[in-house]
């Protein structure tokens, strides 16, 4: 992968084919299969051609967004295709309240609508309660929940368990808990 298109290299280091294809597949019997990027027609009620854009995947996300799909990976783009981001992330949920969840190397953080990063992609799991959101830490292999507000601020001062959903009053936690330093 080079900017998010497939190529070909052997084993030292000798580039077969240029990363410039949607995917490339080696096939049992040695022979080589690519295939170019699939172009994405968007056209007006009467077919009329609105533009053409060239991508794996596109979905709209809101009124206001697409989200690209090249070589495996999202990108959030405006109307108009031009990221809003310029990382791209393994998944990304839909907005909720001008934020939505993205992960991006086995972890997860917040953006916003303008593709603002909220809360950078550090947490094994986040969910998105009111004012802040719940998030797991990984701690070898353990759940370690905390509570941050909704600048990605730790407003907890110890882990625990498990933190249930805001019921309105208050945070259920699960009644062991462990100290910062474990």
């Amino acid at each position: 992968y080079q900017d998010q298109h497939q190529g070909l290299i052997d084993r030292n280091g000798t580039v077969v084919l240029k990363p410039a294809y949607g995917e490339v597949r080696l096939q049992n019997d040695g022979t080589i299969q690519v295939r170019a990027k699939n172009e994405w027609s968007f056209l007006e009620g009467d077919n009329k051609l609105i533009r053409q854009y060239k991508a794996d995947g596109v979905r709209p996300m809101s009124a206001a967004h697409y989200v690209i799909v090249t070589a495996g990976k999202l990108q959030l783009t405006n109307n108009d295709f031009k990221p809003l981001h310029e990382d791209f992330f393994s998944s990304l949920s839909q907005f909720d309240h001008g934020k939505a969840l993205y992960r991006k190397s086995s972890r997860t953080g917040v953006i916003t609508t303008q593709g603002r990063v909220i809360i950078p992609p550090q947490y094994r799991q986040l969910e998105i309660d009111r004012d802040g959101c719940r998030a797991c830490l990984d701690t070898g292999g353990k759940n370690r929940w905390i509570i941050l507000d909704e600048s990605g601020k730790r407003l907890t001062e110890k882990n625990y368990e498990y933190i249930a959903p805001f019921n309105g009053k208050f945070y259920h936690k699960d009644k062991a808990q462990y100290s910062n330093n474990t």
